[in-house]
Order: C-alpha cells, then structure tokens, then sequence
C-alpha cells in the first residue's frame, strides 16, 4: 500500500506564528520575558485548530491532543520546567554570579568566547540536557 503523501507548507503556520509572536516581541522589547511563552504557544495552537475546515473542531481537538501527549513531547516538556527550576535556584543561590566571577578571573578577555564555550561544555556534560545549558548559560554570558 503506497500513500502518496506531499507536504503542505501552510502546516508551518502556526509555528510561523509563534515564532513571529515571541522572537518578535523580544526584539521589540529588548526583553525577551516580557512576552509569555505559554501565551504565544496557545495563540499558535489556537491558529492549528482554526485551519483545515474539512475536519470538525472535535476531531482537531482530538489530533491535537494525541499529538501533545507523545512521550517525547512530555518528557521535552519536563526537561524545560526542570530547567527552569534549576535556573532559579542557580540564580538564588549566587551560582550564576559566582560563575561569571570565577570566568573573568581564570579567562583573559580576549578570550571569553572561549571561556563560555568550556563553561557550556562544563554545563552541559554536568546536567546531561542542551535545554538546561541554555537556561543556565544565557545569565552567566548576559552577565559577561
């Protein structure tokens, strides 16, 4: 049995959307938390659920929900709550100061660049997640 399947580039449209809701109202607001990521993730599913009109708005909720519960989409989910947590509580604590301290003492300045990349090798092996590197890495180079 052969399905004959073509994409569709209009099924990129509510990824468009979101993309443009939160990379543009962070280069908007030179603050990239300024807009709710949760916010701008429900006005893209909001655009998904209004396309396709030949299925039911029942039948989209049900696609939609089974899409959102695959394992892998729920553990990417855990991943970025937990990554937050750790970065607030890296952030409490001092850790983050403390870092950007510790790397504008051992690194000359003209190689922080370097610097941030051993930290982030540093980072990522320790904690074993390139979410995590980012959450915990963006304050240590806003920092620097």
């Amino acid at each position: 049995m052969s399905t004959n399947n073509k994409g569709n580039p209009w099924a990129l449209v509510p990824f468009v959307v979101f993309l443009i809701l939160f990379i543009g109202s962070g280069v908007i607001t030179r603050d990239f938390y300024s807009f709710p990521v949760i916010v701008a993730i429900a006005i893209a599913s909001a655009a998904a659920l209004a396309m396709n009109r030949k299925e039911s708005f029942n039948q989209k909720v049900e696609i939609f929900c089974k899409g959102a519960g695959d394992s892998n989409i729920m553990l990417m989910v855990i991943i970025f709550l937990l990554a937050g947590a750790f970065s607030e509580v890296a952030n409490g604590m001092g850790a983050v100061e403390s870092t950007v301290n510790l790397a504008l003492s051992v690194f000359p300045q003209n190689l922080l660049m370097v610097g941030i990349f051993i930290i982030a090798c540093f980072i990522s092996l320790s904690m074993g997640t390139s979410m995590g590197t980012i959450v915990a890495l963006a304050p240590i180079g806003v920092g620097i």
